[in-house]
Order: structure tokens, then sequence, then C-alpha cells
């Protein structure tokens, strides 16, 4: 998984392929900054595809 700090939702694409694996393993390499930056992308994410109708996508985000 790579993470785009310059667009604040993960694309469609990318948000099902997204395992737990990917997230722990940039957890363990991420500055404290980038972290919280990742939360705060992750809940962005989780909003737009809620308020857009994808329940699926919200889903596996929440």
């Amino acid at each position: 998984m790579r993470v785009n700090f310059d667009k604040p939702i993960i694309e469609k694409e990318c948000v099902l392929k997204t395992v737990i694996g990917d997230l722990d393993n940039f957890y363990a390499s991420a500055s404290d900054i980038d972290r919280v930056n990742l939360f705060f992308i992750l809940l962005a994410s989780l909003y737009y595809y809620e308020e857009n109708g994808d329940a699926v996508r919200a889903a596996y985000l929440s």
C-alpha cells in the first residue's frame, strides 16, 4: 500500500486491495506524524465512501 499524503482519500481501486498487513507494515516503519496522517486519511476516506453510497468500501475501511 502506498500512502499519498497529497490526496486525502484512498483511491477506489486501492481500498479493497488494502489488507491489515499493509497497515501494520506502514505503522511499524512510519514516523509518529505519518501514523497520525494515515489515521485521518483512513477516516476521511471512510466518510467519503459512506457519503457517496459506497457501503462496501466504507465498511472495509471501518
